[in-house]
């Protein structure tokens, strides 16, 4: 398992990147799992939201965990 927290670069990834899917306005779409469009890559805080609080980063960072959890558990069922 790997976490890589970016601070203040955005992604590792190529804005062209055909995996991740953005929205209008730049972000990773994810979704309630905070999953993006590649499967098995999760995202959360401001590359998700944009710029916004530390705060809400680490709720979408416990809503993340949750959702690598159920995704974990059904895929070695």
């Amino acid at each position: 398992m790997v976490i890589i927290a970016f601070g203040f670069d955005p992604s590792p990834v190529s804005p062209e990147d055909p995996r991740l899917k953005r929205t209008p306005w730049g972000t990773y779409e994810v979704d309630e799992n905070k999953m993006t469009s590649w499967p098995g890559v999760f995202a959360g805080g401001d590359v998700v939201r944009d710029a916004d609080l530390l705060a809400t980063a680490l709720h979408d960072g416990r809503e993340a965990t949750a959702g690598i959890d159920r995704y974990l558990r059904a895929r070695t069922r």
